[in-house]
């Protein structure tokens, strides 16, 4: 199951409405200005921020689909003597994510889209910037993989404990 998580993560990363989104993402967040990286007196320290920033932006989105699935691994250890049943029930959601991937079912409550302004304290470069993003990124992305994310939450949630949700996610 960790594995077929892990590999669904990768193709949804991969996807059309994901992929393209990165290069974005990670320009702003690196706060840094692309001349820089061409000074070899600035190259090092430019490199610095933007893996710094770029770690603080995968702290962020981690996070979010950590407490996911620990969300959902708690949330199924409370309904473990119904858990054949919401295995069934799971399976079926899955079938019906798998339908709506290949354009087979249409379901409009996912093909929705949400926009928020971000907020003015918001600065490009710095660490902390960089996690809320990741964290605002995870959020943004959800609509986009929720058929897989969906899947992975409902195995979460059918899990033995919170800690296998959560590395599920």
């Amino acid at each position: 199951i960790i594995i077929s998580s892990f590999v669904a993560g990768i193709i949804t990363f991969l996807a059309p409405c994901t992929l393209p989104l990165v290069p974005a993402y990670l320009g702003f967040i690196s706060g840094v200005d692309p001349k820089d990286l061409e000074d070899p007196t600035k190259k090092k320290e430019a490199q610095r921020k933007i893996f710094l920033n770029g770690v603080f932006f995968i702290l962020g989105f981690s996070l979010i689909f950590i407490v996911f699935g620990l969300l959902a691994g708690l949330l199924g250890q409370g309904l473990t003597p119904y858990r054949i049943w919401l295995t069934r029930i799971g399976g079926v959601f899955v079938i019906i994510f798998g339908l709506f991937m290949l354009g087979v079912l249409k379901l409009p409550a996912l093909q929705k889209e949400r926009r928020l302004k971000a907020p003015k304290w918001l600065t490009p470069g710095k660490p902390l910037t960089s996690f809320g993003i990741g964290s605002a990124f995870a959020f943004g992305w959800t609509p986009c993989v929720g058929p897989i994310l969906g899947s992975i939450l409902l195995l979460a949630s059918s899990s033995n404990t919170a800690l296998e949700g959560a590395i599920l996610l």
